[in-house]
């Protein structure tokens, strides 16, 4: 059966539509937590991922506060040799607090950081993880930190943070945050989404006509 334009649009919807990791945000404390808010995805994914959220502090800042996503197969250990992408307090160059890694217990940090955490700040992070060349294995992790910017016009740009080298994974089945060192200190992660595909500018177009005229139908059935 031939798939009709609209039907493609429709599936496009419910992929971004049902992206949202949690409605509630996930709060991480004081204890540390390997796998705190793991989410398991439908299907394995081996293909573009990207992450959005934005992270909130509450308390004193101090050096290695860590606050962090990872990607991976597995839900057990720690994940230091997967891609984390997060907080990272006082760790880079000048400061630095928002880092990206594709594997190992370092990472790569914003040179010239014009983002730094502080209690009660918000920062929106977002992360586009991918196999570049011929590579079988996720072996890049860009990261941008405290855009406003739609996902779409950010991939445009060129990343803050570009963490290369491979992750040994060829496919992702959960996403997880981990947490350590916030004695006395709060994250709050809130406005997750998760997607496999960005779409097009006019493709986000089509969704909101599409949406219009889904909320039209109802309201003439309603009345």
């Amino acid at each position: 059966m031939k798939t009709s334009a609209f039907q493609k649009l429709l599936g496009l919807m419910a992929l971004v539509l049902s992206s949202s990791l949690s409605a509630a945000p996930i709060v991480l404390g004081s204890a540390d937590a390997d796998n705190a808010g793991v989410f398991t995805l439908a299907t394995p994914q081996t293909g573009d991922l990207f992450v959005r959220f934005d992270l909130g502090f509450t308390g004193t800042v101090s050096t290695n506060d860590f606050a962090a996503l990872w990607f991976d197969n597995i839900t057990t250990g720690q994940h230091t040799n997967r891609p984390n992408f997060g907080l990272k307090a006082n760790s880079g160059a000048a400061g630095s607090d928002y880092f990206a890694r594709t594997s190992g217990v370092s990472g790569v940090f914003d040179t010239s950081p014009s983002v730094q955490v502080s209690n009660g700040s918000t920062v929106n992070l977002f992360a586009h993880l991918y196999k570049t060349g011929t590579s079988l294995t996720y072996n890049e992790l860009d990261l941008w930190i405290g855009s406003s910017l739609s996902s779409v016009a950010l991939l445009n740009t060129t990343a803050d943070v570009i963490a290369t080298g491979s992750t040994g994974l060829s496919s992702v089945s959960f996403l997880g945050f981990r947490n350590a060192n916030l004695t006395g200190d709060k994250v709050t992660i809130s406005n997750f989404s998760f997607t496999n595909s960005v779409p097009e500018p006019g493709s986000w177009a089509l969704m909101a006509l599409a949406l219009m005229g889904l909320t039209a139908v109802t309201y003439r059935r309603k009345t």
